[in-house]
């Protein structure tokens, strides 16, 4: 059984205690996952406030690049992230007429690179 740790400002965490996630269509547990506690989240809200203020200074073609990047490493390990989204969901990898986890992969893959392509006006006071 897959055992997953949180992340939280790129480093893995454990918690005391963990839980199984159930298929819901065989009822069997297939991973298990940190059970995180208040603190772990305050411990994620701290380090996403302290990236931002790197990220907000961040010129538009790295963000770019980076969310492009993103992309890609969705789409390189599209196989397991869709067995990860059929477990846990519980529904056909195919799905109906072809359209299963795929579908959610395929779009959370494209909308990464939309993202990326995203044009936003400057903003400022008058």
């Amino acid at each position: 059984m897959q055992v997953f740790d949180m992340i939280i400002n790129g480093q893995h965490v454990k918690a005391e205690a963990t839980f199984d996630v159930i298929n819901p269509a065989s009822g069997q547990a297939f991973a298990r996952v940190q059970a995180g506690n208040p603190a772990h989240v305050d411990q994620a809200v701290a380090a996403a406030r302290a990236a931002f203020s790197a990220w907000s200074r961040t010129p538009d073609k790295r963000r770019q690049d980076l969310l492009h990047a993103l992309g890609i490493a969705i789409e390189e390990d599209m196989a397991n992230l869709m067995e990860l989204v059929t477990k846990e969901s519980g529904k056909p990898l195919g799905g109906l007429n072809g359209i299963g986890a795929g579908m959610e992969v395929g779009g959370a893959i494209a909308w990464t690179h939309v993202t990326a392509d995203l044009s936003l006006p400057v903003e400022g006071n008058r």
